[in-house]
């Protein structure tokens, strides 16, 4: 993760400069050229209506706006907030990513080659200043201005922060649930199950033998929606998580189902209900499967509800109809990570991959040559990681650069 972390923050940055190389101007007229020799050099600026995006990019015959634009771009203000994959993805012609990989690549299925396709749903948070990169064009070249006034970074007191949060997993399981055992089943409120499993057949091979259906012995087999219908409840245990797993048998019968979380009880005490998931059975024999269904991170005790909601078969009241074996909760790894990154002032010395400024302290370690990192925080419990991973010796401040 930590790798990945500093990938993340090299491209995540060094676009940001990219972005501003690519925005265009429109020239003056030769009329206008004629009113303003002599004149001082009057700056263009994001309000005049005419600097716009780079050929190629989504945005490409629009012009810039002074407020966010809808990739989470605020030239105007210096900052960036969004996904990660939206620093890009309008500079490859595609429109931005909105939380949904599925819905986007049916429209969009070539930017899964995308090379930040992967990163897309980390958060970023970039704040610049105008050394960085102006959110005007002082010096007539038709772009927004990079360290105007200098040959380069160096010695410009141009400075960028990066703040990346996001989240994965690693089996980080939060409770467990034993579907059939009864020691396991205190405390989480099954409701409306079958008995549990004790009438033969296939059912437990290649499970551990332990198991109660939506439908069947000891609840009911008619076609009612209370009878489809089952409950438990999970305990976060003080963390928040956002994943439901499954483990349930893929019959000879239709063993579909929906999945839903309780999201609120109203004033008449009536529950409410939202669908985070379905199974579509394959058929085809006795096959024991496990399915994850996500929802919005929440924390405390979650309530579920299941509802078969294939053709009851005949034999349903001997043998039972969608067997589930257990259910586990589990809980995200978050992570964030910040960073500042100055230009090297102009008396500075770069040594063995860290910058030194003229009286011999440390500033930071080099980055993109021109550049120094001053401080580095990064937060991954999972990972045992937790707050300052780097100070600079003359201090993380931006203004004595």
């Amino acid at each position: 993760m930590k790798k990945l972390i500093y990938l993340i923050v090299v491209i995540a940055v060094l676009a940001l400069i990219v972005a501003g190389c690519g925005l265009l101007t429109v020239p003056p007229s030769e009329q206008s050229e004629l009113d303003d020799k002599g004149k001082p050099t009057k700056c263009t600026t994001i309000q005049d209506g005419v600097l716009t995006y780079s050929a190629g990019h989504y945005l490409a015959s629009d012009p810039l706006i002074a407020d966010y634009d809808i990739f989470g771009y605020n030239y105007q203000a210096h900052i960036f907030n969004g996904y990660y994959a939206n620093v890009y993805l309008g500079g490859y012609g595609f429109p931005p990513y909105e939380g949904d990989s599925e819905a986007y690549l049916a429209d969009n299925p070539e930017a899964e080659s995308v090379w930040c396709w992967p990163y897309r749903d980390t958060q970023v948070v970039m704040k610049w200043n105008n050394a960085w990169l102006s959110n005007k064009d002082c010096d007539g070249d038709g772009k927004l201005d990079r360290h105007h006034g200098f040959g380069s970074y160096i010695g410009s007191g141009a400075w960028e922060t990066n703040h990346q949060s996001g989240s994965y997993y690693i089996d980080n399981i939060v409770d467990e649930l034993n579907i059939g055992d009864l020691d396991s089943e205190i405390g989480h409120n099954l409701e409306g199950w079958s008995d549990l499993w004790t009438w033969g057949g296939g059912y437990g091979g290649g499970d551990d033998g332990t198991l109660r259906l939506l439908l069947g012995p000891g609840d009911c087999c008619d076609d009612t929606l209370s009878c489809r219908e089952a409950y438990f409840t999970m305990d976060t245990q003080g963390a928040v998580a956002d994943k439901l797993i499954l483990h349930h048998l893929d019959g000879s019968a239709q063993d579909d189902f929906d999945v839903y979380i309780l999201d609120y009880v109203d004033e008449f005490l009536v529950e409410h209900y939202t669908l985070i998931g379905s199974y579509e059975s394959q058929g085809g024999g006795e096959n024991w499967v496990t399915t994850e269904y996500t929802f919005l991170p929440r924390s405390g005790e979650l309530k579920f509800k299941l509802v078969a909601t294939g053709i009851i078969w005949s034999l349903c009241g001997t043998y039972g109809q969608v067997a589930f074996s257990w259910a586990k909760l589990e809980s995200p790894c978050y992570w964030d990570y910040f960073v500042k990154i100055v230009a090297a002032p102009s008396d500075a010395e770069a040594i063995e991959g860290v910058w030194y400024a003229a009286d011999g302290n440390e500033i930071g370690p080099v980055i993109w040559g021109q550049f120094a990192l001053i401080q580095q925080v990064e937060n991954d419990p999972c990972a045992g990681i937790s707050g300052l991973q780097y100070n600079s010796p003359v201090g993380p401040g931006f203004g004595q650069f």
